[in-house]
């Protein structure tokens, strides 16, 4: 009967420490590293400041990119205004000239 009991116990301690060890998040591999010795937990700070700086560099990068399209785009932009407008001044003085071909004007690029 006491044989029962402690198997009962043991399985209960078992079950319950299943259960808790699920209920955790995984450990990273900085908690494996500080789960070794105290003089290692400069190496696992390390690993997270790492972890961070990586994410940080990859969000730069990535806003870094917009911005260079959005740039690009808007000296695309810039660059197809700035010929339509040359065209219309050069098609403004063109005609001004055939209908007052007496009267000088001066481009104003």
């Amino acid at each position: 009967m006491k044989h029962l009991h402690i198997t009962r116990r043991l399985a209960a301690a078992v079950a319950l420490v299943a259960i808790v060890g699920c209920a955790t998040d995984s450990p990273t591999a900085a908690d494996r590293m500080r789960g070794h010795a105290d003089d290692q937990s400069a190496l696992a700070q390390q690993w997270e400041d790492g972890k961070k700086m990586i994410k940080s560099g990859n969000r730069k990068i990535e806003n870094g990119e917009k911005m260079v399209n959005d740039g690009k785009t808007l000296i695309e932009q810039g660059n197809n205004e700035l010929a339509e407008g040359r065209t219309m001044v050069r098609d403004a003085e063109r005609r001004f000239r055939a209908q007052y071909p007496d009267l000088e004007i001066g481009s104003e690029e």
